[in-house]
């Protein structure tokens, strides 16, 4: 149909045109093309198309229960507890909440849009339970939500069946899910399986993320959540593009999860995978035999030949002549992270030499004789350095001279804060990369509020031109600790103090979608 006889066509229709664009970039481009349609794309196409916030925002949800058109704008809901010190950006439609506020505030006296923290904290459970439902109600007119989040989790279950429930029966669009689940206490928090069964009825899923952390009862050898889950990736999501498990389950230590079955899958779309946690990939009669092992992995990797990016665990890799990953069998494939274990490191036998150049990303721990490879990773842009103790970054700028990202992790060894002594020997490496704009988990044992830090950062600044962005605090074993900050310079480009990244732009470091720009694994 011609641009004349689109613009013949009545608003109604054109609405309904609107309705069904998911991408916000195309509702712009829709609405550059004519005074009309600019009118006709509202404010509330865009800030409803993704909400990312609290569950316990009860208005929001009434809001969206009341508002069917509004509802059906909402094509990605990521639920998370909005705490004082999370780094993740909420994302929420403000102006017409403060129309609810107005209202609220005329009738109870409230000053505030935002749920009550005290009211619902963790030990009110009727009020939890008020916030759930309206959630779940809510989640009844959100016929187009294409993405669902979820990592909420209080001590007791608060109706999270309904929520799940809703979401399965009333959103037949959802492709993309992603839940994470931490359950610290035995006693006092719920089996992860007994509050999401209606989770296990989804289907036509094309990316499924599992963070999953769970105390079993001594009497259970396996997760209760396991079959269902086999069940849904083997039969019920042919079209499966993005794969991310970490599940680990405990008793008195780890307990290995079997996931054997998972070798028997076939996603012939498949893009990126990533198991780690306790996951156990070989049966007990396999785990000992190297070949079989290593015939079992390539049979797997060649019925998926799109896979562009693999993150798996290194004790899980057997060497064999032409490496596992070779052109034969992931020729796609551009992201490669090897979780250590034991100690290993060697890459020799595990990925081949025509495939490395085509690599832009690798992540693991190396040792020296990996350092022949590494160097002829042509199109690495991005390194991530487990343990680097058998080398120094001076070998690896030879090796890689003009990485984009590098992360690398160095123990401190000044009461567990790095000191201008510490780090000037690695800056002084560190000053043989030209091109570094992300540099990660190197600062992250500095108090950025000392003194001792400010002279780092312009050390830092000084020694690496290009730099841009560094991930500062928290625990390289956490992510959920660690920040971005962006260092400001002047005209003739020394460093002149640094903004954190959420104060200053809205930079898609990826922190609360699984992957990121040093893992390989970028969303579309």
């Amino acid at each position: 149909m011609s641009p004349a006889s689109l613009s013949s066509l009545k608003n109604t229709l054109i609405q309904e045109i609107l309705e069904n664009i998911d991408n916000p970039r195309h509702l712009v481009a829709f609405a550059a093309t004519s005074q009309r349609f600019c009118d006709l794309v509202t404010t509330s196409h865009i800030v409803y198309w993704k909400i990312r916030c609290d569950p316990r925002r009860k208005l929001l949800w009434t809001e969206l229960s009341e508002s069917p058109v509004l509802a059906a704008r909402v094509r990605i809901l990521e639920l998370v507890a909005e705490d004082e010190d999370t780094s993740i950006e909420m994302l929420m439609p403000s102006y017409t909440m403060q129309d609810h506020a107005t209202q609220h505030n005329e009738d109870s006296g409230d000053e505030e849009v935002n749920f009550d923290e005290n009211l619902c904290s963790w030990g009110h459970k009727n009020q939890l339970l008020e916030c759930m439902a309206a959630l779940a109600k809510a989640l009844q007119r959100t016929k187009r939500l294409f993405r669902f989040c979820w990592s909420f989790w209080p001590a007791s279950d608060v109706g999270f069946n309904t929520v799940f429930e809703s979401l399965q029966h009333n959103c037949p669009l959802l492709r993309e899910l992603q839940v994470e689940y931490s359950q610290e206490n035995l006693r006092q928090y719920p089996s992860f399986y007994r509050i999401s069964t209606p989770l296990w009825k989804v289907s036509e899923l094309t990316s499924l993320s599992l963070v999953i952390v769970e105390q079993l009862p001594r009497t259970h050898h396996q997760p209760q959540y396991l079959d269902p889950l086999m069940i849904i990736l083997l039969t019920r999501c042919p079209n499966l593009e993005q794969l991310f498990l970490c599940l680990k389950a405990s008793v008195d230590g780890s307990r290995p999860i079997q996931a054997s079955r998972l070798l028997a899958a076939k996603w012939p779309h498949l893009k990126r995978l990533s198991l780690s946690g306790h996951l156990k990939l070989y049966k007990e009669d396999v785990d000992k035999r190297p070949k079989t092992r290593a015939a079992l992995l390539k049979r797997f990797l060649k019925s998926h030949p799109k896979i562009e990016a693999i993150s798996l665990n290194h004790e899980w890799l057997s060497p064999v002549p032409g490496g596992i990953f070779s052109s034969d069998t992931t020729p796609n494939l551009r992201s490669l992270s090897l979780l250590p274990d034991r100690d290993r490191g060697s890459i020799q036998g595990i990925i081949s030499s025509e495939l490395a150049g085509k690599i832009t990303h690798f992540s693991g721990a190396l040792t020296v004789d990996c350092l022949s490879l590494l160097s002829e990773m042509k199109a690495l842009c991005s390194l991530c350095l487990i343990n680097p103790a058998n080398y120094s970054l001076l070998d690896v700028a030879y090796c890689v001279p003009d990485l984009q990202g590098l992360s690398v992790y160095i123990p401190s060894t000044s009461c567990c804060t790095h000191t201008i002594l510490d780090m000037l020997p690695h800056l002084v490496h560190l000053s043989r990369f030209k091109r570094i704009t992300h540099l990660a988990w190197l600062f992250n044992h500095v108090d950025t509020t000392t003194l001792e830090a400010e002279g780092l950062l312009i050390l830092t600044a000084a020694s690496i031109p290009s730099l841009i962005y560094i991930q500062v605090a928290g625990n390289y074993t956490d992510d959920t600790d660690t920040g971005w900050i962006k260092l400001r310079r002047d005209a003739s480009g020394l460093y002149n103090g640094f903004i954190s990244v959420q104060d200053a732009e809205r930079q898609e470091l990826q922190l609360w979608t699984w992957g990121d720009y040093f893992t390989g694994f970028v969303p579309h």
